[in-house]
């Protein structure tokens, strides 16, 4: 059975406009204002007030489970921020693809 996963419903929501949207009009038509940083959930930095992760449960339940989204959200790559921080540092560090610049 496949359960909620903030981190995976995050990483999914970044990636789907539509489902992100959904997010959105629902926490606005609740009154809330959301204003958090996907990466820094996806980070363990930040997390959602619980009225959000609430919201974000029920779009899990009727708007993934059993839809189309639902492979996307099993295979979600929760560890994207990682990767774009690494590559990042291997920018500024140029060990990556500026090797010729450092010579």
């Amino acid at each position: 059975m496949i359960t909620f996963n903030i981190k995976k419903f995050i990483a999914l929501i970044g990636t789907e406009n539509r489902l992100m949207q959904l997010f959105y009009d629902k926490a606005e038509a609740e009154g809330l204002e959301p204003n958090f940083d996907i990466y820094h959930i996806l980070e363990g930095k930040e997390t959602p007030s619980e009225k959000e992760i609430e919201i974000m449960k029920g779009i899990f339940e009727f708007n993934i489970i059993g839809t189309a989204y639902e492979k996307d959200y099993q295979t979600a790559d929760i560890d994207f921020p990682a990767k774009i921080a690494k590559r990042n540092e291997e920018r500024r560090s140029g060990t990556k693809n500026n090797k010729h610049l450092n010579n």
